[in-house]
């Protein structure tokens, strides 16, 4: 064998070698990839289930002070007049009539400046209201 085939012969090994490492890398990085994503899944399963339970921790310890400090309902026909709204501020009489025209809760957020629970919090008094 000459010098210029024993060199082009390590360098056919080398290119090889770096090669099989670097498919070697790559397998590695996506078994890691797929661990990863599987432990992020298992945290969010066990974050939801913690929710869940305190959610429902939280509703069996308000039920009973919410029946003791829920005021008596004004009748029905206060509720139905204008003039004797639920809701004082014009801002908040027209998100009332927004909703009731069938608006979204983040589009009467947005046209009136209010927070978006806040938009949400009156859409639901309203449809309570309304039964």
């Amino acid at each position: 064998m000459s010098a210029n085939q024993l060199i082009l012969l390590f360098l056919s090994l080398g290119l090889l070698g770096s090669l099989c490492f670097s498919l070697q890398i790559k397998l590695e990085m996506r078994r890691h990839e797929l661990r990863y994503q599987h432990d992020v899944a298992e945290v969010r399963f066990q974050l939801n289930e913690q929710r869940s339970k305190w959610i429902q921790t939280v509703h069996k310890i308000e039920e009973p002070a919410l029946a003791l400090e829920l005021p008596a309902a004004p009748p029905r026909s206060a509720l139905r007049d204008k003039q004797s709204s639920l809701w004082v501020g014009a801002t908040k009489s027209k998100a009332v009539e927004m909703a009731r025209r069938g608006e979204s809760s983040a589009r009467i957020s947005a046209a009136l400046s209010l927070p978006k629970p806040q938009v949400e919090f009156l859409m639901k008094l309203e449809a309570a209201a309304k039964a």
